[in-house]
């Protein structure tokens, strides 16, 4: 598989990782159990991480048609 293919599909999964840890963390915010929402937030936060890095990632091997659009 081409690797800008592999960079859109890891870029939709961690999408995904990140509405649902976001959602998580929502919903435990009402529970009032610090130490699960500590968590949530935590695996929130990695997966934001990496959905910023997948966008950058996914910019990079698009720029040439971006530059040129």
């Amino acid at each position: 598989m081409k690797r800008i293919f592999v960079i859109d599909w890891m870029l939709l999964l961690v999408f995904i990782l990140t509405a649902c840890t976001g959602f998580g963390l929502h919903m435990v915010g009402y529970g009032g159990n610090h130490e699960l929402w500590h968590n949530w937030a935590v695996f929130h936060i990695v997966a934001s991480i990496l959905f910023v890095i997948a966008v950058l990632y996914h910019i990079r091997m698009h720029w040439v048609g971006i530059k040129n659009g």
